[in-house]
């Protein structure tokens, strides 16, 4: 059901916010390019592996069907 998926991507959210938090402070007091470089990538594994690409379609769907909809407004229709 709809509620359902939106309580599962809000799960998916909040688990890839965390890890963007704590890996983003990690990266900025890197010690170097290498360790930062080594950061990002667990970073996208993380994110991947928890199912971000879900988040990113389903929010670029909504921003897509909201534009539509402000488009169709101003047309008049």
């Amino acid at each position: 059901s709809e509620m359902c998926i939106r309580d599962r991507l809000s799960t998916i959210r909040v688990q890839c916010a965390a890890a963007i938090n704590e890996y983003s402070w990690k990266m900025v007091f890197a010690s170097d390019e290498r360790e930062f470089n080594s950061l990002y990538s667990d970073l996208l594994n993380r994110t991947t592996a928890l199912g971000y690409s879900k988040i990113y379609e389903y929010d670029l769907t909504n921003a897509k069907d909201e534009a539509d909809a402000k488009n169709k407004l101003s047309q008049g229709n």
